[in-house]
């Protein structure tokens, strides 16, 4: 059944009063028959659309939300519901900026909209798999793994690890893609987890819908022509990942070295020598050298970051504020190191 559509304060069908939902024009583009790449959700309006799932979806279930994309998918599948159509006042007809890749049973969606709160974040729009692709069309799988190159290209991509993430299909699928250079992601990590190269990741993989495994084993074999070569990519995002993994884990000396690799294989590539990945790994390799107290260093690759950033973001505040407080900070900490 369907259940009357609630917001966070709000009547049933009301619009919530949104810069994104006031730039909203009418439903020209038909949102039931698009696995999300053409929509998105605005920062600001992704917790106003969790208050109105949880509400709607304990009216259903008689009992509290855990927070989980694989409860919600039940809710939406039980009810026929496409939520980019009963909660579409939440959503906007532009591409995403920014990309979630988590795993369903490790990362609630409330932790994904804390990120998404942050002041850093305010203009981002947000695609999240359970939150963008229709649950009830049988086409589904097949048409999401033909837009993943697509979604997970030329945006920041916000990964939530946990030690199932690289076991699980459809995360591997989309690690093979955002961590490649040439596909321009930025990438931002959350959690931490124990990242293994060396192993069969094809076949080893795992997915909660046990017919998505063979749907994303061939769309790799198409993609990468081989096992064994899909294995390798793997092991270079291991790369790109384990700087941030490690650093949550407080194994800072393992970062340092984790960013140097990073960084050669960015080197490696010319299109990523001056972008927002670089920018990233600079700012890794000195938050691992500032944790290891070389506040020298840590200064040196700050200053690499920001002048990159400056170069790509010209008036965007946030991430150069960033780092400029965090250049501050070192200096700060060199002038107590010279007085003691």
């Amino acid at each position: 059944m369907w259940m009357a559509d609630v917001g966070a304060g709000g009547e049933p069908g009301e619009v919530l009063h949104s810069p994104a939902a006031a730039r909203m024009p009418s439903m020209g583009l038909d949102p039931s028959q698009n696995p999300g790449s053409s929509w998105s959700i605005p920062a600001e309006n992704l917790n106003p659309l969790l208050d109105a799932l949880a509400n709607d979806f304990f009216e259903w279930k008689g009992s509290a939300w855990d927070g989980y994309s694989e409860s919600l998918r039940g809710y939406f599948m039980k009810n026929a519901i496409d939520p980019k159509v009963k909660y579409a006042r939440f959503y906007t007809p532009q591409r995403h900026t920014v990309a979630v890749s988590y795993t369903w049973r490790g990362t609630t969606l409330r932790e994904i909209a804390a990120k998404a709160d942050e002041p850093s974040n305010k203009c981002e729009r947000y695609w999240i798999d359970v939150l963008h692709v229709n649950q009830n069309s049988i086409s589904t799988s097949g048409q999401v793994i033909q837009t993943t190159d697509s979604i997970y290209s030329c945006s920041t991509i916000e990964v939530f690890l946990d030690n199932s993430y690289l076991s699980r299909a459809w995360c591997l699928a989309e690690a093979g893609q955002y961590t490649n250079p040439k596909n321009k992601c930025t990438i931002s990590v959350s959690g931490s987890a124990e990242l293994k190269p060396g192993t069969d990741f094809f076949n080893c993989m795992d997915a909660g819908q046990k017919t998505d495994i063979p749907l994303i084993q061939n769309y790799i074999l198409d993609k990468y022509g081989s096992a064994e070569h899909f294995n390798s990519e793997i092991d270079e995002a291991i790369l790109r990942l384990s700087p941030w993994s490690l650093m949550h884990q407080g194994r800072y000396d393992e970062a340092l070295k984790a960013s140097e690799k990073e960084i050669k294989i960015l080197e490696q590539d010319f299109s990523a020598s001056e972008t927002m990945i670089m920018a990233n790994a600079y700012g890794n390799m000195a938050l691992a050298h500032d944790y290891l107290g070389n506040y020298n260093d840590s200064l040196e690759f700050h200053q690499k970051a920001l002048k990159i950033k400056t170069k790509c973001l010209g008036n965007n505040l946030w991430p150069t504020l960033y780092t400029t407080c965090q250049l501050f900070m070192i200096s700060l900490k060199m002038s107590q190191r010279d007085l003691s």
